[in-house]
């Protein structure tokens, strides 16, 4: 974890040089809250005896012009009437933006991620890797709005639903 964050902050003063420089706008960093499994989560507990609390966030940093790297975590708690699984989601990758300026218009990405689950006695580990695609949109006032889809390798080749939608919405500075 300390190195995440070590990386967010060499991040952060990459793109402030940059921006000093005057090679790159002056929002160059996006803060990101991931809607869907927010929602799916209430709507799960609200109609079945199943809770689910899982909270996705990213932080997105414009490395050059057209280009960026992102950082997700994903901690999450699935409790039912007779066991309890706790989530941790972390991963990160890079998008690669054919219109505007990272981190602002329609991009081609790809990410990893290590997933850590673990259930009384039980836990375990998986991983994924996701080429995606989508559009960022960031208002005047940093409001930002995203909208992409990635293709699951992991649940592919697993015969699982590959089709994973992207829907955050966050701030931009």
């Amino acid at each position: 974890m300390y190195s995440i964050v070590r990386s967010l902050i060499a991040s952060a003063v990459l793109a402030a040089s940059l921006v000093q420089a005057g090679e790159i706008p002056p929002r160059t960093g996006v803060f990101k809250v991931h809607t869907g499994p927010i929602i799916r989560g209430m709507i799960t507990s609200f109609t079945t005896p199943t809770t689910v609390l899982i909270v996705p966030v990213e932080m997105e940093f414009a490395l050059m012009p057209n280009l960026s790297v992102h950082a997700d975590a994903m901690p999450g708690l699935i409790e039912t009437r007779t066991a309890s699984l706790g989530l941790l989601t972390l991963g990160g990758g890079a998008r690669f933006y054919l219109t505007g300026r990272a981190p602002d218009g329609l991009w081609l990405g790809a990410g990893a991620s290590i997933a850590l689950a673990s259930a009384e006695s039980r836990s375990g580990v998986g991983f994924d890797l996701t080429p995606e695609v989508g559009y960022q949109w960031i208002f005047d006032n940093g409001l930002t709005l995203s909208a992409g889809v990635g293709l699951s390798l992991t649940a592919l080749t697993s015969k699982q639903f590959p089709i994973v939608v992207l829907a955050p919405v966050g701030f931009a500075w």
